[in-house]
């Protein structure tokens, strides 16, 4: 059962929990490598793919290097059987949203931040982007804009693993 369903320029995003519950718990904790695997993510993730079917799953990457979106991405690809493309770049240095407390702030840092490459393997496939946490909302719709100026035709839903309830200036 996913936690919030709502959309984003007409792309459908479905949040698997709430970043200051058990889920945000759970993620903060393997980021910080006291857990070794995030059980409850992953089962989380695995009931949403029972209901939703997709060819290809992308991924927004960290700026930080810490191999967590990589983590989950390895994992949708072998275990999950759905193929993972690598086509999300960023391009340029960015700060760590998390550290930036307006709307302002976190759009100017993200914008024009990321490319696409390997833009023909989307054609006429079923799309999943994931991301780790959605707090304001600046990074998914700045990958959802570049996305949707791709053009040619692909079906695209996003699954965000926590949202965080906070309201910014």
């Amino acid at each position: 059962m996913p936690y919030k369903i709502f959309f984003i320029d007409n792309i459908k995003v479905t949040a698997l929990g709430d970043l200051d519950k058990e889920l945000g718990d759970e993620l903060r904790d393997f980021k910080n490598k006291k857990i070794d695997f995030p059980i409850k993510i992953i089962n989380k993730i695995k009931e949403y793919l029972y209901y939703n079917k997709f060819d290809i799953f992308i991924y927004i990457p960290s700026n930080k290097n810490n191999g967590v979106m990589n983590f989950f991405a390895d994992y949708f690809d072998s275990e999950l059987n759905i193929k993972k493309l690598d086509c999300i770049r960023i391009k340029r240095e960015i700060k760590e949203q998390k550290f930036l407390e307006s709307l302002k702030d976190r759009s100017e840092n993200i914008k024009n931040a990321f490319e696409i490459l390997e833009l023909e393997k989307l054609e006429n496939k079923n799309v999943l982007l994931i991301d780790d946490v959605y707090a304001s909302g600046a990074t998914l719709k700045e990958v959802i804009r570049l996305l949707r100026s791709i053009p040619f035709s692909f079906n695209l839903e996003s699954l965000v693993f926590c949202y965080r309830n906070y309201i910014f200036k």
